[in-house]
Formats: structure tokens, C-alpha cells, sequence
């Protein structure tokens, strides 16, 4: 069955994740009409772009070329971390883009960076490697990332957590209203939510002037507890 306005999404990993996470959403926004593709950031999941030359500007320009070859604008999605290639990328090229979709993403105030190295040290789940180019998260971050999953999904969500290029996280995050501000924002809030609690998501959603926004009663990972609503939803703000 089609949906009444067919969409072009680009849907973007979050932190320690690659484009698998996308896997069960993928083909229900395609039952629905929409084309739909999970997308591989430079030095994430498949890809094997040396972290050393990953930045946050890399991962802007891939989503833009990517934009570039579709018939149409593409909406983007991103969850969590991927807010900030988003963010990058509809600052440089706002023309390229239909609209920004953030699930439960985390964004630093204007003008900061998201963590340095100082700060990431103190993270219990997190710390740095390969000479300073590589963040790794233990197992402690599984509770955080996936406490609405069954224990079948969690042990094989868990195989596919990747280590993570650092340099995009330390780069301040700088927007104008004559760019980033021209581009039609929504956020979808995750209530059960321990990675990024809900009111620092409605804090981030605030910060990104999103004027659409649904809640849904998930964890950090809806795509994969929930993916037809989440699919539903994202159909619903393009």
C-alpha cells in the first residue's frame, strides 16, 4: 500500500553503529511507497576509510554527494550521533536536502563540540584509541543503548557495535538561520530513553528548531524494537 506522499529517505547511523541498524525499517518504509536506504557513514560499519582521515566534514560531504545522484530531495534521517553529519551537511549544501528528521538525537549548543578528549576520558563506557583517531565503547554501553530489546536482539545488535573516528566529535557545531535554518526540521522522541534522557531530548529538539515532533514510547533504538512504527512515523513527518 502507498502512502500519500512518497518520500526519498536517507537514513544515517548513530554512534557506534552502522548501517544495519536500519535493516528492519528499511523495508517497511519501502511497503509503504517511500524509497528507503540505510547509509554507510566513512569509517563506520562496512566502511573501511582509515578513522585518521575521517572528519566531520567528510561524513557532511558523503551525505551530500549521495543527495546529489537522487531524482529527488532526500529526507534525512539520523539517530543519535548522526545529528551532527546532518546538521554539517544542511549547513553546506541546504538546497540538497528535503527536510531533517533527528530520532533521539544528541546536538551540542551552538558553538561547542560534543565531547574532547579530556571529557571522553571520564566516560566509563567509552575511551580513546589509535593514537587519539578512535573512541571504542565496552559492553557497558548495551544497557544504555538497548533496554527495550529482547536478549536475542541485544546479542546480535551487539556484534555489530564498531569503533567510532573521534575527530567529528570535537568539531564545534557552527549553524546560520540563511542555511541549516532554511531546511524543515522534526524530531522523534524515544521515552524510555537511557542513552539521552527525554528532557534533553526536548532540550535538543528546542536548541534545533524542530516544529514537528512525535514521542514514541521506546528505548534509544526503536529500529529495532519498533521498526513499522518508526517507519510509520518517519513516513508521516517528511
Amino acid at each position: 500500500m502507498r502512502s500519500f506522499n512518497v518520500a526519498t529517505f536517507h537514513l544515517v547511523p548513530g554512534g557506534f553503529h552502522g548501517k544495519w541498524c536500519w535493516d528492519r525499517v528499511v523495508p517497511e518504509l519501502q511497503t509503504m511507497g517511500h524509497k528507503a536506504t540505510g547509509i554507510e557513514l566513512p569509517g563506520m560499519g562496512g566502511d573501511d576509510t582509515p578513522h585518521k582521515d575521517v572528519t566531520l566534514d567528510l561524513w557532511a560531504r558523503h551525505l551530500i554527494d549521495l543527495a546529489e545522484r537522487e531524482a529527488e530531495l532526500p529526507v534525512l534521517v539520523g539517530h543519535s550521533r548522526a545529528g551532527l553529519a546532518m546538521i554539517r551537511a544542511a549547513e553546506l549544501a541546504p538546497d540538497r536536502f528535503a527536510s531533517l528528521v533527528f530520532l533521539s538525537a544528541v546536538v551540542p549548543p551552538q558553538g561547542e563540540a560534543m565531547g574532547s578528549h579530556e571529557s571522553f576520558s571520564q566516560v566509563p563506557y567509552m575511551r580513546i584509541v589509535n593514537e587519539g583517531h578512535t573512541l571504542i565503547a565496552s559492553e557497558d554501553i548495551l544497557p544504555l543503548l538497548f533496554n527495550g530489546c529482547s536478549a536475542e536482539d541485544v546479542k546480535q545488535a551487539a556484534t555489530g557495535i564498531c569503533p567510532e573516528p573521534l575527530a567529528p566529535w570535537t568539531v564545534p557545531i557552527t549553524t546560520t538561520e540563511e542555511r541549516f535554518g532554511t531546511v524543515r526540521r522534526a524530531y522523534i522522541h524515544c521515552l524510555q530513553d537511557k542513552m539521552l534522557p527525554y528532557d534533553w531530548q526536548l532540550q535538543v529538539a528546542s536548541r534545533l528548531g524542530c516544529t514537528r515532533s512525535v514521542t514514541m514510547d521506546t528505548d534509544h533504538s526503536p529500529f529495532l524494537n519498533s521498526p513499522q512504527e518508526l517507519a510509520r512515523h518517519i513516513g508521516s513527518l517528511a
